[in-house]
């Protein structure tokens, strides 16, 4: 991280090495120790205010797990007047059921933001912080678990089984650490983690909360603080490095009740995106009850050429008959949108129908193009 800081700009790093007041097992001891590896970064903050002519609004601290409740200690000791503390996936045990004076929240420095990413109950091998910690609050992909890192409990099983300690150790780590990575590659990347503002995971996958007209929307990592959005923020990410994708929305309506599975591929001047189940089980399709939901891709497709429409009726046998969904799926329209950019392209079906097990191309379009919202003011106070 300290690399990416100094490739981005002229600035000054100061690395706090406390391992051996950290060291496993001995977590409570670490949890205890955080006040006092607290407590000296704000002394040595004061000296650098007081005699070498640094200012409180160029401070900086990110702090990784208990790192994070360490640098709310820090800005506290120093009455919340350091410019901004990120919070990467603040540690949950032992803080969990705490109020806001004993870990990290938004009165600890003048701009606080956290990201959460494993955010599951310990009992589920979680060992972040679900709740709310700063001023705003990023969940990427729900905040709980991380896409690539695998089953935390079925993975760090099974590598116990076979003997592999550190192999357990990376699996369970795995969504717990990602924090940092996110943060790291959002320093110096072209592509920006937008994230929005929503109640939660679930209302933002079927794409309800992908709007930024408002100026409600922010960006993970380092340039949160250039936005307004605050509260919690959702996006979701690529399962490895880069982790940053660009997300859009697609909404489905039908000509006609069905039922089956729909899957979609999009086709854009840039490249094409991966197949999107968009139904995720034989769902019921009602005319007045679009399916829609968010998808992420590699690279900014530009402009929406193609969609592609699979349907599966999901027939089975039950009871000697022939089961299923209607033998074909009428289409009305499908709607590619984006949420950072008043960007949508709907591609009318005038009814096409999509037979069983097939695909079909829908090239027919309007599209509509706006100038980027705005996602407001940087962030004052």
């Amino acid at each position: 991280m300290s690399d990416a800081f100094l490739k981005h700009g002229p600035m000054n790093v100061v690395l706090t090495g406390w391992k051996n007041g950290a060291k496993a097992p001995y977590y409570p001891k670490a949890v205890a120790n955080t006040r006092l590896v607290g407590r000296q970064i704000g002394l040595l903050v004061n000296l650098m205010v007081n005699v070498m002519g640094t200012k409180y609004d160029q401070v900086h601290l990110a702090g990784h797990s208990l790192g994070a409740h360490i640098s709310g200690y820090a800005g506290a000791y120093l009455d919340g007047k350091i410019a901004r503390i990120t919070g990467l996936d603040p540690a949950g045990p032992f803080y969990e059921k705490y109020p806001t004076i004993v870990r990290l929240d938004k009165s600890d420095a003048k701009f606080v933001d956290a990201i959460h990413t494993n955010g599951a109950p310990l009992t589920h091998e979680g060992a972040g912080l679900q709740k709310i910690s700063g001023h705003v609050d990023f969940y990427p992909n729900g905040g709980a678990f991380q896409p690539g890192c695998g089953d935390p409990v079925k993975g760090s099983l099974g590598q116990l089984f076979q003997g592999h300690l550190t192999g357990a150790e990376g699996v369970i780590a795995c969504s717990h650490r990602r924090s940092y990575y996110f943060f790291t590659e959002s320093i110096n990347s072209v592509c920006p983690f937008t994230s929005y503002q929503c109640t939660d995971w679930d209302t933002f996958r079927r794409g309800e909360c992908m709007d930024c007209s408002r100026g409600q929307c922010s960006q993970l990592g380092y340039h949160a603080d250039q936005f307004n959005g605050t509260g919690k923020m959702y996006l979701q990410t690529l399962g490895a490095s880069p982790y940053c994708g660009y997300q859009y929305r697609v909404t489905l309506t039908v000509a006609d009740d069905s039922q089956g599975l729909v899957k979609i591929r999009v086709v854009g001047e840039n490249g094409v995106s991966d197949v999107l189940e968009l139904s995720e089980k034989p769902d019921k399709l009602h005319i007045q009850q679009p399916l829609q939901k968010i998808f992420i891709t590699k690279k900014d497709l530009g402009d929406i050429k193609d969609v592609q429409v699979f349907y599966d009726r999901q027939e089975r046998l039950l009871w000697g008959f022939v089961a299923g969904g209607d033998a074909s799926l009428k289409l009305d329209t499908v709607t590619i949108s984006t949420g950072e950019k008043k960007n949508a392209w709907t591609f009318s079906a005038d009814q096409v129908e999509v037979t069983d097990d097939a695909w079909v191309s829908l090239v027919t379009k309007t599209t509509i193009k706006g100038a980027d919202a705005d996602l407001g003011p940087q962030f004052i106070g």
